[in-house]
């Protein structure tokens, strides 16, 4: 079994609560299918599992702490390339978080376990040199699992175009696609 510490938030936001998993403190509950229903099946805490796997935009103290954790590890950061701008107004820039992870692999992060998520790639909005630069910079840090997105509209949403996205977003709207 694998601990997934983000599929639907960051886990920067919940470290004391994953290392009390991890250290057999707290539990987690395991779901399954039980008569077609989603059914609690069980309790789990840090002997039932082989391995963690992060999803973050984060670096810092709290990622440190997890990063240091013996458990085997699989990390995925996600860069956009659009942190520091009026698109992730509290997104660190695509270059610190890339200096940040460098530090990490000198501590002795396996670059193996790490892979760079630039997701999403927002059409019109991210700049293909920054995409090119995030590339060249994981794989000068030995990181060979660069995994891609694109973000899309449909047109069951209110914003069904990204200029139309890019000018309500100008205008202080958010954006729900």
């Amino acid at each position: 079994r694998i601990l997934v510490g983000s599929e639907r938030t960051d886990p920067a936001f919940h470290v004391n609560q994953i290392l009390d998993i991890l250290d057999g403190k707290a539990t987690v509950t395991e779901w399954g299918v039980v008569n077609g229903k989603r059914t609690a099946i069980g309790q789990l805490s840090g002997k039932d599992f082989a391995g963690l796997y992060l999803i973050t935009k984060h670096d810092g103290i709290p990622m440190l702490k997890l990063l240091q954790t013996k458990i085997p590890k699989l990390i995925h950061f996600s860069i956009t390339g659009l942190g520091g701008t009026k698109w992730e107004p509290g997104v660190m820039k695509y270059n610190d978080l890339l200096d940040r992870i460098e530090d990490y692999i000198k501590q002795g992060l396996d670059p193996e376990s790490v892979t760079i998520r630039i997701d999403p790639i927002v059409p019109g909005v991210t700049k293909k040199e920054d995409i090119e630069n995030i590339v060249k910079r994981a794989s000068g840090m030995g990181i060979n699992r660069i995994r891609f997105s694109i973000m899309d509209a449909y047109t069951n949403t209110q914003i069904t175009s990204f200029k139309n996205m890019a000018e309500h977003l100008e205008n202080g709207g958010a954006a729900y696609i």
